[in-house]
């Protein structure tokens, strides 16, 4: 009898204890998301295409530019071949000069032309128009609308993307051109795929958080990409386990449970149902 008594205080003490590390882990805060650039605007960033092309990003010193102003460099086989300035503003990504190495001179515009937003639905459409600075007469209208939102397969995985049209209308004393440009764009990563009348190419290799995140890095070993943790799961990418329930975040993904909801994770293990099978 008293080693039953024993045995049962024994049971009771280990089930208080790990009922305490479970109210623990529930309630304690974990670490909070990082905050990256929505756009994938970021000094460091870089994406590379099946097309044999670089586009890197470099942050504009903000004493010298508007805060939150970027040069996107595009190299081909490791040569510069054009810029564009980007600007970010009012949730909006703005377009503001165009260097063009086949080009005399740079297209600098006296207002952002607004080529992407967040957040993003179908059916949404905005139109910007600019005068060119370095061309007097010419005037660009860009009619960016978002036409679906698909699938796009890329050699690493596949997104759901919102499938942006720009008609890009040009007017000057030579007249009127229009050019449309399809772009398919994900939370983060940007423009993972383009297309107009000419060519299409897609996003092979990406380098996000100022080149920390890549297709490849896992930061904090959870068994879940960094990317993904960003773009389709919402959790953290640096803490393993987001919503503190004693589960790894690729964990829960794998059992189907939700890794954000520490109400929801997969079944728990009573350490002391074990001790019940004692004998006497």
């Amino acid at each position: 009898m008293k080693r039953k008594s024993q045995q049962l205080k024994r049971i009771l003490i280990i089930t208080a204890i790990a009922f305490i590390i479970v109210i623990f882990i529930q309630t304690r805060h974990t670490i909070a998301q990082p905050t990256l650039n929505i756009f994938g605007m970021e000094d460091g960033n870089q994406w590379v295409s099946d097309d044999g092309t670089t586009e890197t990003v470099e942050e504009l010193d903000p004493a010298s530019y508007y805060p939150r102003e970027f040069w996107v460099k595009i190299y081909e086989n490791d040569v510069w071949i054009g810029s564009e300035m980007f600007g970010i503003s009012g949730g909006e990504l703005k377009l503001w000069t165009v260097f063009d190495h086949d080009m005399p001179g740079a297209i600098a515009f006296d207002n952002g032309l607004t080529v992407a937003w967040y957040p993003l639905s179908v059916g949404e459409e905005k139109t910007t128009t600019a005068n060119d600075l370095n061309s007097p007469g010419l005037t660009v209208t860009i009619n960016a609308k978002v036409i679906a939102y698909e699938q796009v397969s890329l050699n690493f995985d596949t997104f759901d993307t919102y499938k942006i049209r720009h008609t890009i209308t040009s007017s000057g004393p030579g007249g009127t051109s229009t050019e449309i440009i399809y772009g398919w764009a994900v939370p983060y990563l940007g423009f993972v795929k383009s297309e107009d009348d000419e060519s299409s190419d897609k996003v092979v290799s990406f380098a996000i958080g100022g080149g920390t995140i890549t297709q490849d890095t896992d930061a904090d070993g959870d068994g879940l990409k960094d990317y993904q943790e960003l773009i389709v799961h919402n959790t953290n990418w640096q803490n393993p386990d987001s919503d503190g329930d004693g589960f790894s975040d690729g964990d829960e993904v794998a059992e189907g449970t939700d890794p954000n909801d520490p109400q929801s994770h997969p079944p728990r293990a009573m350490p002391w149902i074990p001790l019940l099978l004692l004998d006497d």
